[in-house]
């Protein structure tokens, strides 16, 4: 794949869900999103893996900072400005 713009459906298969979750970068991502504009049954694969993450993601409890956590931050940041 590495610098082309000729990606193959079966390459783009390997890297979609990577693509669905942002965590892909660089080149392969230029390929995967060229190879996407032309491609519609993988533009659907990667859209309906991108609506599962997006589900998955629902899923998680929401999650706060820890308990004293603006107290510690406050006290680092007192403590470098003195």
């Amino acid at each position: 794949m590495g610098g082309r713009d000729d990606m193959t459906c079966e390459e783009l298969h390997e890297v979609a869900a990577e693509l669905a979750l942002d965590a892909l970068t660089g080149r392969e991502r230029a390929d995967a999103l060229a190879h996407l504009e032309k491609c519609a049954a993988c533009r659907e694969r990667v859209r309906q893996l991108t609506a599962a993450g997006g589900r998955l993601l629902e899923l998680l409890p929401a999650a706060g900072p820890p308990v004293g956590f603006e107290v510690r931050v406050l006290k680092r940041l007192g403590a470098r400005a003195a």
